[in-house]
Formats: C-alpha cells, structure tokens, sequence
C-alpha cells in the first residue's frame, strides 16, 4: 500500500528488504500509482492542441471570488490590448438648474443640483462633491456665470475655482463683467484622486457677489478618469 498520499493506494506488488525485484513488478507498481494520480487530480482547465481553455466560470487572480472573467487584483502587464468592448472609466457631468446668490469677495461653493450623467454614481449631492472611487488622473472642468444686474461695476473680477478635498487646487480665468453686466469664468485641470477620500467641488469668487446665471451652458463641472 501506498501511503504518501492523501487517499491510500493499493500496489499490485509488495517487497521486502533483501527480496529481488523485478522490473515488471516495479512497472506494475508505477502503473498503478500513475492510474491513482490521475484519476483522483483533476484540473478545471481542458488542453487543446497546445491550448488550455475553461468555460465553467471565472478566474481569479490575487481574488478567490472573481467577479468577470478574468478579475486581477493587481496591475496586468500587455504588449497590446485588444477587444472590441467598450472600456468604461469614470465621468461626470452637473449643472447647476436654480440661480444661486453669491457673496461679495468670499470664495463660495457652488451648488451644482442638475445630474446629467455620471455612470459610477460619484456624485455627492448632499455635499455637492464628486469622489471617484477609483485612484488616478482626473481631467476636472468648471464654469461660473454672474447673472445680469445692473449695479456690477465694471472692473470687479470674478473667478471659478477647482477645489480638492476642501482647498483650492486650480483657479480659472480671471475675468471682468462686459456691457451687459455678465461675467462668466472657465477652470479646467488634471489632479489626481487617491480613489478613497480625495474628492474636488466648484467654487467662485465675485468680488461684488450677485446671483449666479444658473442653466446647462453658464454653471457647470464635469469629470473624467484618463490615466491611472
């Protein structure tokens, strides 16, 4: 009997210290362990020429409960990636739908309450923020309009800005309100978001203040993930 395995092998040949032993009793022996092996070790891989395939469910690699096909818990490393899949990363787009009042000289957050569209579902509306859950490089994009009124003074500026995590990161176009009273500020940026905690808001300074020209064009924020 073979013991050196899990379940016990029979040997068709058993020998004692001193006896002679013969090749076919030992080719035999093999023969027998070999049957046991394979018949008790099976792979979930099934061999193809010199291919391996596996259609019964999905791998894991550094995962025990893979959740695609093919789910990595790590950075996979490729020559060239191909597929004709869609590869869905992070983005985000608000506007803001009702006029908002903005105090003069203090930098304020924007209240951004229109959702367009943001298919990881980011968006926190109760602290008008977006944290992205997945770690790498944002474009950010913003925009702020003043509402037309007729006491700005020409020559107050007025300035969107990118904030993260509660401080000012990019700040936008300076600009002065034209002939009709209207000042509008664009801030566009790349910052990198840890994928936990770190998250970005918009935010305007008016050193006169007003209402803001809320609507899709005039106040908005928008997201993408183009790098991890």
């Amino acid at each position: 009997m073979f013991s050196g395995y899990a379940t016990p092998i029979t040997l068709p040949y058993s020998f004692t210290a001193g006896s002679p032993i013969s090749a076919s009793q030992m080719m035999g022996n093999f023969a027998s362990i070999t049957s046991a092996l394979s018949s008790t070790v099976s792979s979930p891989w099934v061999t193809s020429s010199s291919n391996i395939y596996f259609n019964a469910g999905s791998v894991g690699i550094g995962s025990s409960a893979p959740a695609y096909a093919l789910d990595v818990s790590g950075s996979v490393r490729a020559a060239t990636f191909l597929g004709q899949g869609q590869l869905k990363v992070p983005v985000f787009s608000i506007v803001q739908g009702a006029s908002q009042s903005i105090p003069a000289a203090v930098e304020t957050k924007v209240n951004l309450d229109t959702l367009q569209f943001d298919n990881f579902n980011y968006w926190d509306s109760a602290n008008h923020r977006w944290n992205p859950k997945i770690a790498g490089y944002y474009q950010v994009n913003g925009a702020v309009m003043i509402a037309n009124n007729p006491t700005l003074a020409n020559g107050n500026i007025l300035f969107s800005i990118i904030y993260k995590n509660g401080g000012a990161h990019a700040r936008g176009t300076m600009t002065t309100p034209d002939a009709a009273n209207y000042a509008q500020s664009n801030t566009s940026c790349i910052v990198y978001l840890n994928g936990t905690s770190d998250y970005v808001e918009l935010w305007v300074y008016s050193e006169s203040g007003h209402a803001t020209n809320a609507g899709t064009p005039y106040v908005y924020m928008s997201c993408v993930l183009v790098s991890t």
